[in-house]
């Protein structure tokens, strides 16, 4: 879940970036933003980090949101913005030897 972490006010088709509570991702994951709306005010359209971009294979925090307002109105902190679908990523890396599987 994409939680807010701080109070705005924003006007419809303002596009901003905005502080949320810290996500931890782990390595090797993929994440994308839920297509579906869940704030009345603004929908997210994608997530970052404070430290910007960041390779795969360590773990990810993230700190801001990017969101669109589709009409004018508050974000309270604490009020759910979006939700995140996380996926893991398989066969990133080529096999050196094989293993078996019990």
């Amino acid at each position: 879940m994409i939680i807010s972490d701080e109070d705005i006010e924003i006007h419809a088709g303002e596009y901003r970036k905005i502080r949320v509570q810290e996500i931890t991702l782990g390595p090797e994951t993929l994440v994308i933003p839920c297509a579906f709306t869940y704030h009345n005010v603004v929908s997210t359209v994608k997530v970052g980090l404070k430290e910007g971009t960041s390779v795969i294979e360590k773990p990810r925090h993230i700190h801001y949101a990017y969101v669109f307002a589709q009409e004018t109105g508050k974000v309270r902190e604490g009020e759910l913005i979006g939700v995140l679908n996380i996926f893991p990523i398989m066969f990133t890396r080529d096999a050196v030897e094989p293993v078996i599987l019990k």
